[in-house]
């Protein structure tokens, strides 16, 4: 049986942290068919701050599209470079193993391939016609927020799997595709 050393343990531990925390970020930032309610905490908080500085608290848990997509990005873009910064503290501890190092670097390229590939895909989306977009992957499965005032086509669908497809490294049957309409 093969022994396993601290360092390992200490690197699967941390593996396993990012992907918990990756995946409770995608279950967060997945879009929802319905609007949630905010706690009633939040709903203080806004009644007592309204708008502060540069954030703004919106009304009647209604958020406007283009702040949506712009959010969701930056959520996203957060997540990574979160995911990024840890990858890199293990690359900088010297008590690891080199197989310890070569897989946070596997996992550093392949954190960068997907944010490519995703900006590549929403900027072709975007081509496309469909001016705010935004991607969500994670190992399983891509999902997809595009703003269209009606109801997707079946050839609407057809020109973001393909994208998404192609760019992704992902099967038809595992994108998701959801419109928002405000």
């Amino acid at each position: 049986m093969k022994k396993i050393k601290k360092g390992e343990i200490a690197l699967y531990a941390i593996s396993l942290m990012l992907v918990a925390a990756g995946y409770f970020n995608y279950v967060t930032f997945t879009p929802k068919e319905t609007k949630e309610t905010y706690s009633e905490d939040v709903m203080q908080i806004e009644e007592e701050y309204g708008d502060t500085g540069d954030a703004v608290l919106v009304n009647n848990n209604e958020v406007e599209s283009d702040d949506y997509f712009i959010n969701s990005k930056l959520d996203r873009e957060k997540m990574y470079a979160e995911m990024l910064s840890n990858y890199e503290k293990i690359l900088n501890n010297n008590n690891l193993t080199e197989t310890q190092k070569t897989i946070a670097t596997q996992e550093i390229t392949k954190i960068n391939n997907t944010k490519n590939a995703i900006m590549v895909s929403e900027n072709l989306i975007k081509n496309k016609g469909f001016q705010e977009n935004v991607i969500f992957a994670n190992e399983k499965s891509v999902n997809i927020v595009v703003k269209k005032e009606d109801e997707l086509t079946k050839e609407d669908i057809a020109k973001i799997q393909n994208i998404i497809s192609r760019e992704l490294k992902t099967e038809i049957v595992n994108i998701h595709i959801t419109r928002k309409n405000d």
